[in-house]
């Protein structure tokens, strides 16, 4: 009997091995994917500042790469939290920036595709290109490799990451473990009738025995696909609602002038980040106007001008369900509808 119960221990603490490892690179993937997707748009950013062409046409660049890269990024962790076929009504959990400045074909090609992630992807390169043509970016080709280096580097992360949501524990070991505790389960309380002194003893240690181990299991189980929702760990919509943020800091920022000294430069001296935490707060309470003269496109507001003297404004955060359909038969059916109108409702209260 003492031979069994270590034997079912060992195989209760290595499938909760397996299972906490499987979510440690969970996390793991879904930090480096945001990070590849973050970093790509900080740099094509970036390198859009050497541009020569009119900085209405730069800024649209801009304002199409963000909402691109939060699209992308959204439909990604929809596919991981919910990789089974019978759940697509419930991808709208997911918030994006404003879709709804995108010209109607390219909504319309993303909503008909099959593989929406990669066409997206694809969407992303082709955007890169055709600036690099028409001058928007007009850095070397072999500095700009490196955006397209970590939009590889985001893609391929993400498809490491659907491994772990595809592939559970093998089913053949799942049933063999479970037929252990099972075996487990009924021993236990012969052989502790036999030890324990009483019936109470023998029903608390009979009782404590087999509930902690089949809790362990238990837990396992749920962290087999730490990315489902139903597993209540990954905190992939806050994970998305952050990476918002980042990017519209990024469009904020993007035409802001670089650093220099105020004086003459001199030698760093070393301090600690609390030592100037004033300094920082005197910086804040600069006044607004100019902090609007660093603004997109040099305006005072939120909104600018592309070339098409069109308003453009900055994404607001909402829901991609206009374009993305959730049923088998298309975004027209019911179950479609069902769930676009909590998912609308939400993002409106959102925004």
């Amino acid at each position: 009997f003492s031979a069994f119960i270590t034997f079912t221990s060992l195989v209760a603490a290595f499938r909760t091995s397996n299972a906490l490892g499987r979510y440690n690179n969970a996390g793991t993937y879904v930090h480096k994917m945001l990070a590849g997707w973050y970093d790509a748009t900080s740099t094509l950013i970036s390198f859009a500042r050497a541009s020569k062409l009119p900085p209405q046409e730069v800024e649209g660049f801009q304002q199409v790469l963000v909402r691109l890269v939060s699209l992308v990024s959204a439909l990604c962790l929809s596919d991981l939290q919910y990789i089974d076929e019978d759940t697509r009504s419930l991808r709208f959990r997911f918030e994006v920036l404003e879709l709804g400045d995108l010209d109607q074909d390219s909504r319309e090609f993303i909503k008909n595709s099959e593989h929406k992630v990669e066409a997206v992807f694809q969407m992303i390169q082709s955007l890169v290109v055709d600036s690099h043509i028409s001058g928007v970016l007009s850095i070397a080709p072999p500095l700009l490799t490196r955006s397209f280096q970590e939009l590889g580097l985001a893609m391929t992360t993400f498809h490491e990451a659907k491994m772990i949501a595809c592939e559970p524990l093998p089913y053949a070991y799942a049933l063999i473990t479970h037929v252990i505790l099972v075996l487990q389960a009924v021993f236990v309380p012969f052989m502790m009738a036999n030890f324990a002194r009483g019936p109470i003893g023998s029903f608390i240690f009979g009782f404590i025995g087999t509930f902690l181990i089949w809790f362990i299991n238990k837990f396992a189980d749920t962290l087999d696909n730490p990315f489902r929702k139903e597993a209540q760990t990954l905190e992939l919509s806050k994970a998305q609602e952050n990476l918002n943020d980042y990017l519209l800091q990024m469009l904020r920022n993007a035409r802001r002038p670089s650093p220099c000294m105020k004086a003459m430069p001199r030698a760093p001296s070393r301090r600690s980040l609390s030592s100037i935490t004033s300094e920082l707060a005197d910086a804040s309470a600069l006044p607004q106007e100019a902090a609007h003269s660093q603004s997109i496109g040099g305006h005072d507001g939120p909104r600018s001008q592309h070339s098409s003297g069109q308003p453009l404004h900055q994404p607001a955060p909402s829901s991609f369900a206009d374009i993305v359909p959730t049923a088998a038969g298309g975004a027209g059916g019911p179950a479609a509808q069902e769930a676009a109108a909590p998912a609308s409702a939400a993002a409106g209260s959102g925004g």
